[in-house]
């Protein structure tokens, strides 16, 4: 994409510019575990809002989740979402509608797997984080015996913006919320 996604350019905005707008618009608390690179480039465009955690982005992606599972605190939290940073934010009851099952679970849009993915805080906290063997040292390998479907209506929830035809063909379906 010629930079990191969170900084590119949709439209008149940076993407992170949008997903912070689209959270906000739930009332959704988040942590965004980013490299340096894209937590400078957040500061530089003066919102400070974002909580950021800084991950080293030559270690494998698996590592950046792990680190934000250890940074949220446990106390009040009874699950959190994965959502990956060129996923665009779902509407409010995707977000929902997967808490509600109480498991390990992913929207579904006319039968694709999407995300964000819900993990409740118990299956977290079963989970050895470090000592995992290096075939479930992926998201989707870990959560595949636990998972539940839910069907939902947003087809954001299977959408991924992995090249400049990708952005544009979003772009064109959300022209009004990115300029």
């Amino acid at each position: 994409m010629g930079c990191p996604k969170a900084l590119m350019k949709i439209g008149s905005r940076s993407w992170w510019e949008i997903q912070a707008d689209r959270l906000d618009s739930i009332e959704m608390a988040s942590v965004w575990v980013v490299s340096s690179e894209v937590q400078r480039g957040l500061g530089s465009e003066g919102k400070s809002q974002i909580s950021t955690l800084c991950a080293d982005s030559g270690l494998p992606m698996f590592e950046s989740l792990v680190a934000g599972l250890e940074s949220v605190g446990t106390e009040e939290c009874t699950g959190l979402f994965v959502l990956p940073v060129d996923v665009p934010v779902p509407v409010g009851n995707v977000f929902e509608a997967l808490r509600a099952t109480e498991q390990v679970s992913v929207p579904t849009f006319k039968k694709r797997r999407g995300h964000p993915v819900y993990l409740p805080m118990d299956w977290i906290q079963s989970i050895n984080w470090n000592h995992l063997p290096e075939g479930l040292r992926r998201l989707d390998r870990l959560i595949a015996s636990d998972v539940v479907e839910v069907p939902v209506d947003d087809p954001d929830t299977v959408v991924d913006l992995d090249t400049p035809e990708d952005v544009q063909r979003w772009l064109d379906q959300n022209e009004r919320e990115c300029s």
